[in-house]
Parts: structure tokens; sequence; C-alpha cells
């Protein structure tokens, strides 16, 4: 809804950039604040480890991308509040980008 002014130096070339304004805590243990502006790079495959933004039905999350079990790939919060679960993807679920950077 707004333009954000981000370094050259944070861009990698080749890759294409989207920007999203965090919301709630499922992060907050690593490094993402209600509130916070983070860089993200546009891809759908991303490693163990990696906070990946995946779109779930319409919703979009920010969660780090867990091992696989049973073949499956969990997305996993970083909270200090205890009420955020493990998230198992469904079926047209996807990767939409990783974190760059949180920039604010």
């Amino acid at each position: 809804d707004e333009y954000i002014l981000v370094d050259k130096s944070k861009l990698k070339p080749g890759f294409d950039y989207f920007i999203l304004r965090a919301e709630g805590d499922s992060m907050n243990q690593a490094g993402i604040q209600n509130g916070d502006l983070v860089l993200c790079r546009q891809q759908q495959k991303a490693d163990t480890g990696d906070r990946v933004i995946a779109l779930l039905g319409d919703n979009v999350t920010i969660k780090e991308y867990g091992a696989r079990e049973n073949g499956v790939r969990m997305l996993l919060p970083r909270s200090s509040n205890p009420r955020h679960q493990a998230i198992t993807p469904g079926d047209g679920d996807s990767v939409q980008g990783v974190v760059q950077e949180v920039l604010e």
C-alpha cells in the first residue's frame, strides 16, 4: 500500500522482493516483532531453518521452515507465546518467499 526505500546493497541481482508488515508474536524469538517491516526475497523453495513466507489458503504467515516429518515440511513458530503451534501445510499451501532481513 506504500513505497518503502530499500538500500540497493540489501538486494541481490536476479531476484524479486516484497515487503510485509509482521502481525502477531509467533516469530518474536526469531527477531520478528509485531509491526516490523520484513524484506522478503520471492522464491518458492527454501532450506531447513529459513524463515519463510507461506500462503496457507487465503492467509499469509511467517514461520521457520522445519525439517521433514513423515515426508512433510512443518512450519514452526519461534515464539515465547505457547499458544503458537507447528503448522502442517495442506494441499495448495505454498512458500512464497524467504525473509531476507527485518527492516524495522
